[in-house]
């Protein structure tokens, strides 16, 4: 068998090194919240902008100007406690830890979102088969269209689901219906051909066992689909803020994400 690396994987790994780079050489500026594009920007939620009333966190103010803040929902099956905010142990940056109970923060629909970022990881005890954990959600069905992979692997969007014309991990261009969440944190960025819906923070609709288990530092919505340059300040302002250095997701193959299994694939046992 040849030896020779694809030349996929070159140009790849010449993608991570040339963003290694650039993030390398903007360490020496400030990062500010001021390179963030504002037009079209419909929500933007972080960690530092908690509101803690008896212990809880009771809502997460949102920065973009909007006053759409998230507020936790009044529903007496969400655990109390869930989440904390901690100060992330590499980033150095305050984030929302979930631990996977049930819990969940509303905010008014955007319906029109177009262009959405995450700064999330999630928990290695969540990387289970069948298992569904939200970054954001809907309230009724037809609302999800952030819908995570279900079947064999920890997909970041399900087969079939994926309608937000491109996606990127930590920049680098991927297919998130065959890229799985990471426990490390990353910037997951998709640019939609059309509008989506979101409505919910790490909650999907009334399912009490998929909440969001592990981090979430930043997440933006914009209602506008941006341009490459846009996006890219973006990500770099948020790859900077939460110290990551550029790597890929675990990619899956398809057959281990087909819909409908009831059995595991070839290869697989239960």
């Amino acid at each position: 068998m040849s030896t020779t690396p694809s030349r996929t994987r070159i140009l790849a790994s010449a993608a991570i090194l040339l963003l290694s780079n650039v993030l390398s050489a903007a360490e020496q500026s400030v990062v500010r919240d001021t390179d963030i594009p504002i037009e079209g920007l419909a929500l933007w939620l972080s960690a530092e902008g908690v509101v803690v009333e008896n212990g809880e966190v009771a809502s997460i103010r949102d920065r973009s100007g909007k006053n759409n803040d998230a507020i936790r929902e009044k529903d007496p099956k969400i655990a109390a406690g869930n989440p904390t905010v901690v100060k992330h142990e590499q980033a150095g940056q305050p984030v929302l830890r979930f631990d996977g109970r049930f819990s969940g923060y509303e905010f008014n629909s955007i319906k029109n979102a177009r262009t959405v970022f995450f700064v999330v990881s999630k928990h290695p005890a969540a990387f289970k088969k069948f298992a569904e954990r939200f970054v954001l959600g809907g309230r009724e069905k037809k609302s999800v269209d952030y819908h995570v992979g279900c079947h064999w692997t920890d997909t970041i969007i399900e087969l079939g689901m994926f309608r937000h014309g491109k996606a990127w991990f930590n920049g680098l261009p991927i297919d998130p219906t065959l890229s799985e969440f990471s426990q490390k944190l990353a910037v997951i960025s998709f640019v939609a051909g059309q509008d989506t819906i979101a409505e919910q923070l790490a909650r999907d609709r009334d399912f009490t066992d998929r909440s969001w288990h592990g981090d979430i530092g930043e997440i933006l919505i914009y209602s506008i689909p941006l341009a490459d340059a846009e996006r890219q300040a973006v990500e770099g302002y948020l790859l900077r803020k939460y110290a990551i250095a550029p790597f890929q997701p675990v990619a899956v193959p398809r057959e281990s994400v087909l819909p409908g299994h009831t059995k595991p694939p070839t290869g697989e046992t239960k």
